[in-house]
């Protein structure tokens, strides 16, 4: 694809463990069990409800516990450089939540992302108006190509949307090039996309 670029940053921001998000979760599921065991103890006082209710608690609890993030990493956003924390080191891409960018995670490292980086799956989200209707660039969703005709419909759910309209819901007519047809997908209140350099596109145009 053709087209300027921003100048790209190439020291790199190195990952931490982040023991945060695990302590979290683990207090949360201690919480549960404990709740859980402490309302089946009183059992012979409720009834067996009770007891049912106990014991899932208990289970959900226990659940938790167990599905805390193995490995949760921070570093500073290469954008910003606020912290990004709960970081999981396996992603390819990271969002920050501080500026709304994105960056690149290789290597134990984070990097500026490149403009015309373009995903594996949709992953860049497009936040959908409830009020006009998105109006995308024509630049590929799939590979960033410029110049892209094709317009593939994506329905998004937007909660925003008052309860009595017609439908919740807003067609979103993302722009793809003659060889691609399936670099969007929908999210709540977004679409997402595979290519960096349309989400720029259309970040800019807000």
């Amino acid at each position: 694809m053709s087209g300027p670029y921003r100048e790209q940053q190439v020291d790199g921001r190195k990952l931490e463990p982040d023991p945060t998000p695990r302590r979290k979760v683990h207090l949360a599921g201690l919480t549960t069990t404990v709740l859980g065991v402490g309302i089946g103890a009183t059992a012979p006082m409720l009834g067996p409800l009770a007891a049912v209710f106990g014991a899932g608690m208990a289970l959900l609890g226990f659940a938790l516990f167990r599905e805390a993030p193995a490995n949760p990493m921070k570093a500073p956003c290469p954008g910003c450089g606020a912290i990004i924390g709960a970081i999981d080191p396996s992603a390819d891409v990271v969002h920050c939540p501080t500026c709304g960018d994105y960056a690149r995670s290789t290597s134990g490292m984070l990097f500026t992302m490149r403009d015309d980086y373009v995903a594996t799956q949709p992953t860049f989200a497009i936040a959908v108006s409830s009020r006009e209707p998105l109006d995308l660039p024509p630049i590929c969703a799939e590979c960033g190509a410029e110049g892209a005709s094709r317009a593939v419909p994506v329905e998004v759910h937007v909660p925003t949307i008052p309860l009595g309209a017609e439908t919740l819901h807003r067609l979103v007519r993302v722009p793809h090039c003659t060889l691609h047809v399936a670099g969007a997908a929908p999210d709540l209140g977004a679409v997402r996309v595979r290519s960096h350099a349309l989400w720029l596109a259309a970040s800019r145009r807000v």
